[in-house]
This record gives C-alpha cells, sequence and structure tokens, in this order.
C-alpha cells in the first residue's frame, strides 16, 4: 500500500476511512493503492457537492513502473461540479503534466482533459451521472489509454468543488464613431468583439469572441468552452477592418447580472473605401468591366489628390502569365488612367473605372485594386489602398469570384507583383504606369 501523507489531519481521514466512517465530513484524504484499474477504484464513498473536497496523490510513471490512479465518488445526481488534477504549475505537487480522465460507474470514459487548468493542469466541469456515481482517473500526458502509461511521475492534488457562481451575460453594440451607425460582423467591416478576464489591472485571460450580427451587436454568456462565465472582473476588446481597436475598462460583474455596457465606438480611418460595385453581365465575346467604388473623407479637412486602380491579370492567352496594367476612368481613353480626387470633410466620392475584358478564356483571371494619393504630391506615396474584386473566365463568360476566393488568389499574386513605387503613375496626366500594356 502507497501513502502520501501531508498532515496529521490527512492521516486522521485515513484512519476514518479504513475503520468505516464516511469521509463526508472531512475535506481532504489521501491515495491509498491499490487503485488501478477502473474497476479497482478507491472507493471514496458520498461527497458534499456544496463544499470542496480533495485527494493526495503520487504517481509512477513508464518505464518502471506504470500507474494511473482511479478514485470513486458518490454525489447528487445532476449535480455540477468541477475536477481539478494539479501538480507543479500551481504549486500543489511535482508532477509537471497531469491529465485527468472521467468515467461513469461501469468504468466507461466520458471525457478527458489535459490542459485546461493553470498551466499544464487538468481541469473538468461535468454534471454527476443520473446514477450518483463517478470515477475521476489521474495520470500524467499522454496516457489517453489510461493505463498507467504517462510521460511523468510526481505529487498531485484532486479537487472536486462546486462551480463558482456566475453572470448572466454581458451585451453590447459596436458602432462607427463619426455616423452611429451599427458595423455589423457579417459584411464589411467585418466587426467582431473579445472578451477577456480580468486579474487586478491584468486583463490576459481569454475568454471567447464572436462577430457581432447586422446590427453590431453581441453578447457572451458562455466562454469557449460553452461554460458560463464566473462572476469577476472582464475587458472588452472590439475590432472592424480598418477601424480602430478599442479596449473597455475593466468591468465588474455581478452573480447572475445581465450587463449590457451600450455602445462601443470605434474610430474610422481617415480615408474609407467602401460600396464596391464589380462588373458583371460580361459578354464572352469580350467586353468592357465597368465598376465602381466609394472614397469616404472622415476628416474635417477637405481631401483632393489623385485616385488609379491596377489590374492585375494572369492565365492569358500570350507568352507572359502575369500582366499589370491601369484601368481607364469613366469615359476617358485608355490612356486616361486616374480619376481627380476632391472630397469635401466627411463627404464621400464614387470612383468609377473600367478596362476591356479579351474574349473569355478558361481560368483568365482579373484582381482590382484602387490607390489614392493627396495633393501636393498625389503620384509620390499613396496614402490608402484597397483590394476590390476579381473575376474568372468559365466555359462560357466571365464569372466574379467570391470575396474569399479572390482574396486567396490576391494574395498569390504578392510574388509576382510590383512593388507600391512601380505601380505609382508617373509624368503627365496621360502617362502609363511602366511596364503596363500599351
Amino acid at each position: 500500500m502507497k501513502l502520501l501523507v501531508r498532515s496529521s489531519f490527512t492521516l486522521l481521514a485515513v484512519f476514518c476511512l479504513a475503520i468505516g466512517i464516511s469521509s463526508q465530513s472531512f475535506a481532504q484524504v489521501v491515495e491509498v493503492e491499490p487503485n488501478d484499474p477502473c474497476v479497482e477504484a478507491q472507493d471514496i464513498g458520498p461527497i458534499d457537492v456544496t463544499g470542496t473536497f480533495s485527494v493526495q496523490g503520487s504517481l509512477d510513471t513508464p518505464p518502471d513502473e506504470p500507474d494511473v490512479d482511479f478514485f470513486r465518488f458518490s454525489a447528487t445526481p445532476g449535480a455540477q461540479l468541477i475536477a481539478d488534477h494539479e501538480g507543479e504549475a500551481t504549486g500543489k505537487g511535482t508532477l509537471p503534466d497531469p491529465l485527468l480522465g472521467l468515467f461513469d460507474s461501469d468504468c466507461n470514459l466520458l471525457t478527458d482533459d489535459d490542459d485546461s487548468g493553470v498551466g499544464l493542469n487538468s481541469r473538468l466541469r461535468f454534471d454527476v451521472p443520473p446514477d450518483g456515481v463517478f470515477v475521476l482517473a489521474a495520470t500524467s500526458f499522454a496516457d489517453f489509454g489510461f493505463t498507467g502509461a504517462g510521460g511523468s511521475s510526481g505529487t498531485y492534488e484532486l479537487t472536486i468543488s462546486p462551480p463558482p457562481p456566475s453572470i448572466g451575460s454581458i451585451a453590447g453594440r459596436i458602432v462607427d464613431a463619426l455616423t452611429g451607425e451599427p458595423l455589423p460582423g457579417n459584411e464589411s467591416p467585418f466587426a467582431f468583439a473579445q472578451l477577456f478576464r480580468c486579474d487586478g489591472d491584468d486583463c490576459f485571460e481569454f475568454v471567447d469572441s464572436q462577430g457581432a450580427d447586422g446590427e453590431g451587436r453581441f453578447r457572451f454568456d458562455r466562454d469557449s468552452n460553452d461554460q458560463p462565465l464566473p462572476v469577476g472582473t472582464y475587458q472588452l476588446r472590439a475590432f472592424a477592418d480598418e477601424f480602430e481597436q478599442v479596449e473597455t475598462d475593466p468591468i465588474e460583474v455581478g452573480e447572475g447580472e445581465d450587463l449590457d455596457i451600450g455602445d462601443i465606438l470605434l474610430q474610422p480611418p481617415p480615408i474609407a473605401f467602401s460600396d464596391i460595385q464589380p462588373c458583371d453581365d460580361l459578354s464572352p465575346q469580350g467586353d468592357t468591366c465597368q465598376y465602381s467604388v466609394r472614397v469616404t473623407n472622415n476628416t474635417n479637412a477637405r481631401l483632393t489628390g489623385i485616385a488609379w486602380s491596377p489590374v492585375d491579370g494572369f492565365g492569358l492567352p500570350s507568352s507572359l502569365t502575369f500582366t499589370l496594367f491601369e484601368a481607364s476612368t469613366r469615359g476617358g481613353s485608355r490612356l486616361a488612367v486616374r480619376e481627380r480626387l476632391a472630397v469635401r470633410p466627411f463627404g464621400q466620392q464614387t470612383l468609377q473605372f473600367r478596362f476591356d475584358v479579351p474574349p473569355s478564356v478558361l481560368g483568365a483571371t482579373f484582381c482590382t485594386r484602387v490607390f489614392v494619393g493627396l495633393d501636393p504630391s498625389p503620384l509620390v506615396t499613396p496614402v490608402k489602398e484597397s483590394f476590390l474584386f476579381c473575376i474568372t473566365g468559365g466555359t462560357t463568360d466571365f464569372e466574379l469570384m467570391s470575396e474569399s476566393e479572390s482574396q486567396k488568389i490576391f494574395e498569390s499574386l504578392g510574388g509576382n507583383s510590383r512593388s507600391l513605387q512601380d505601380m505609382v503613375p508617373t509624368g503627365n496626366d496621360n502617362s502609363q504606369v511602366p511596364g503596363s500594356k500599351g
């Protein structure tokens, strides 16, 4: 028989077990061998689901002494409990990497956990089975068969306790700080929120994340493991494409409280692109792709400059697998490759572009972008750029690609694309991008 005794109190608990006195009145017992396999689990007996109960144990592991410890408990059916298998990470023992298993009364594995506790410790949250009996197996990583084939040895503490009091929920809405309009999560600008738990002034324990709905709203009532959120202090972080990230101050949330923090205001970028209107219904015999994008001035100053739209094409029937040329502006010739930008404070301007599409070629793809440069030197260093869309040649015509497909193809062009400076038009208003098709 192997005993690990940490105090005279635990020794008394073991003595009581030996003479048949219920362990329910004691908070702590120690492991007694043999308790392996599951059918020979150490029988702890009934425990109080409103209090904390712990077992002190020790593991000998391969190659010399394979070891896994099983403990059988009885408790109120349906009661929610938390089991922690702790070792070195929290100073509850010397075991470096605990692994915990939960079995029913017939020794069927219900679930297991490796690292959900602090550090490499294990934690399981579970409901007591309907017959009121469950078995916990304490071993070490990576003994997922619970045969004793773990990779480390040492002492540990196995603790069973009721879950801490939980909150109801934390909710809010993500909105544009300038317009007051909600920022959706299911379309551009793809707003989403992250929830963190705080320890003092440190808010680094990730809880969960979710995209906002079409009205910019979010609501957290469970963590990423689908567990209730304990009472405590939390912080929210909100994001949206091109908007500035916002972190809230730490928020105290009480038991059962449903907290709505209201609007989280995200500041938009000084210049934003939106309302992309790609070309469609292109003739397979060749056509002109006409498209537009809206530019918004989110500053209190008038913005003037130049906008232009490069088109990346590849898979064309030529010796070149990649070409770069400039789209023309609405109503302009092939050489009219720019459109003047003049947007009043907090105003908008719709930019319209076009380029000639050859007869449909299977697999030929064109991807469009837009650039903006501001006076007095708009062509020297663009201040804003954005990917717009891609079209690809099908068996009979050109088709608009999905946003995710377009983004993958566009990113794959990174190794072939010229530098940003190479794509900036130079010279007079009728010049072309160096290297473009004439």
